[in-house]
């Protein structure tokens, strides 16, 4: 036999792109990682939820529909100030109450997706929300704080450039081995395919416990 084909019994494993990581310990499982196509769909839903947010709270600010120059010209956005803020506000106390709580947005609800960390556990209220999505979510505001402070639209609109390329900086890391975009890596966080990550101590025991209870009375 030719030695060149044997297998090198000192070579690593292979790596598996859906892997997943664990704590090894006894209930040690590997997570799925969400396929990018699953996680583009859940932004897309989280967009439409936000846009039908701000839509609505326009529509009741003036009292009817706007028209396309009401809603998008500078004039209009110069014009409106502080109160583009609202709707926005609104959409992240959202978010964040459900990844506080449930580790997903509501994108994610509707994917079947959830954020969790290395060792596959849902995500906390520091990780998945103060350190992954506020940050990001404040900057992406920043043009809109300035131009309600007074900043007109045309010297926003370089930072508002700044702020896109950094968001597409933070996309297309997601095409790396571990599908992580660059808030993910700075939090610490993956996203996982319900039903593979694993839940918090807490709600282990407590479902421990329920299925303790179900069986005694049986």
């Amino acid at each position: 036999m030719d030695r060149n084909l044997d297998p090198n019994p000192y070579a690593p494993p292979a790596r598996d792109d859906t892997a997943a990581h664990s704590d090894g310990g006894d209930e040690r499982i590997a997570f799925e990682t969400a396929s990018r196509g699953r996680r583009l769909a859940g932004v897309m839903i989280d967009g439409i939820l936000g846009w039908a947010i701000f839509f609505g709270a326009r529509v009741i600010m003036k009292g009817g529909i706007p028209t396309w120059s009401e809603f998008s010209s500078a004039q209009a956005l110069e014009k409106r100030g502080l109160a583009d803020l609202v709707p926005a506000a609104f959409t992240l106390a959202i978010t964040g109450l459900l990844i506080a709580y449930r580790g997903q947005s509501l994108g994610k609800i509707v994917m079947r997706t959830r954020i969790v960390d290395a060792e596959g556990r849902q995500a906390t209220l520091v990780n998945g929300l103060l350190v992954r999505t506020l940050p990001f979510t404040v900057i992406a505001l920043l043009p809109t704080v300035l131009i309600a402070m007074g900043m007109s639209v045309a010297s926003a609109q370089p930072l508002t450039i700044l702020i896109g390329l950094v968001a597409v900086i933070d996309d297309i890391m997601i095409f790396g081995d571990t599908r992580r975009c660059l808030h993910d890596r700075i939090a610490g966080t993956y996203v996982a395919v319900v039903g593979t990550e694993r839940l918090r101590r807490e709600k282990r025991a407590r479902r421990a416990g329920k299925k303790k209870r179900r069986t005694e009375e049986a």
